[in-house]
């Protein structure tokens, strides 16, 4: 309901984000993202809260991303919300400090190279 609020009021609160004049405005949706994302409203207020080009930052966890499977999970739902809304995404991990660096390389090298992502994968994979 909350995100349907909001879309009822883009219009106003965009209006007033131009008054700012700010160089960025980053805006953090209401509730679980799939709730956001995957309404009507979503899009609609991305669209409409202001006419400046955007870009959408999806947050992999990376606690959860540091398992191969997950982290393919939140690639497929990142290019879900790619679909939804079409417009430039970035990729960001985050809550790092959780993770020690090396946890923290290996996901990023999987970002990079789908080849280590398959071997991380298949050394997961019981016999």
């Amino acid at each position: 309901m909350a995100a349907d609020l909001i879309a009822e009021e883009s219009e106003r609160l965009g209006t007033e984000i131009e008054s700012y004049r700010p160089d960025f405005v980053v805006v953090d949706t209401p509730g679980q993202m799939e709730i956001f994302a995957f309404r009507a409203s979503g899009p609609y207020i991305a669209k409409e809260l202001t006419r400046e080009p955007k870009a959408l930052v999806y947050l992999f966890d990376s606690v959860f991303s540091s398992d191969p499977l997950n982290y393919v999970s939140n690639l497929f739902l990142s290019a879900a919300l790619y679909n939804r809304f079409f417009i430039p995404q970035t990729h960001v991990l985050s809550k790092c400090d959780l993770l020690p660096p090396e946890e923290l390389n290996r996901i990023v090298d999987w970002s990079a190279n789908p080849n280590k992502l398959e071997i991380a994968h298949q050394l997961q994979r019981p016999a």
